[in-house]
């Protein structure tokens, strides 16, 4: 036995309490949570869209605009104005017996400034057989797009504009919601945008939905001019303005 053994006893055994106090830390305790992983994916995906529980069109439409009708109150609101629920017809429900002749030859969704926003028949036939389960996520594009018609007219009344540029603004603000669904963790945004491309592009097919709308690319540039928007007035066409 030599002097200095009982220095060197005593420096082992702090050396062993460092090292398992260290491994204690590293494997057995938790330590402060850092930022995921890039590829870490255990956080859930967002839903698909808001409302899709129901299988109705009806139900799944009237739904659906009490979604969009939440984004759209708030940002009136923001601004001091108020923000009313626009009427909705889904196929022939309540019709009169000419105006369900009209529904079954109408093959678009649309907005009159009178009777609100009329989903017919036929338009939900097409986009079912065209688009099979992805079906309701394209209608959550043409409500969005046709409740962009109504928040057009509660800031504009009595304004004309070209339809070119009335079309164009409410796709972007259908992205322009979407975009805040999103954010809320509401709706799968790239599912939204891969099916509303889908169909504008399917509706572009025919010649006369491209002179009164735009092309399905200009379409397409203004909803995803919509979708990165953070406020409204990214969607300003002339004068149709925000504010």
């Amino acid at each position: 036995m030599c002097d200095a053994c009982p220095v060197r006893r005593a420096l082992v055994v702090h050396v062993i309490a460092v090292l398992a106090l260290v491994g204690g830390c590293a494997g057995g305790a938790p330590g402060p949570a850092g930022p995921p992983a890039s590829g870490d994916r255990s956080t859930p995906s967002a839903p698909r869209a808001p409302c899709l529980s129901q299988s109705d069109d009806g139900l799944f439409l009237t739904c659906l605009r009490t979604a969009i009708d939440g984004v759209w109150s708030r940002e009136f609101r923001a601004t001091g104005r108020d923000y009313r629920s626009p009427q909705l017809t889904v196929g022939p429900a309540g019709a009169t017996a000419g105006d369900h002749e009209r529904d079954l030859a109408r093959d678009r969704a649309y907005f009159s400034g009178r009777s609100g926003i009329h989903f017919p028949t036929r338009y939900l036939d097409d986009v079912r057989t065209t688009h099979g389960t992805r079906a309701h996520i394209v209608l959550t594009f043409t409500l969005g797009h046709e409740i962009g018609h109504h928040v057009q007219l509660l800031l504009h009344p009595r304004f004309e504009a070209p339809d070119v540029d009335v079309e164009t603004q409410a796709d972007c603000y259908a992205g322009f919601w979407a975009g805040r669904e999103a954010e809320a963790g509401r709706l799968d945004v790239e599912e939204f945008r891969s099916a509303a491309q889908a169909e504008l592009r399917r509706l572009s097919q025919d010649p006369g939905e491209v002179r009164s709308h735009g092309s399905a690319d200009r379409r397409i540039e203004s909803l995803e001019r919509g979708l990165r928007a953070t406020a409204p007035p990214a969607c300003d066409v002339d004068g149709l303005t925000w504010r």
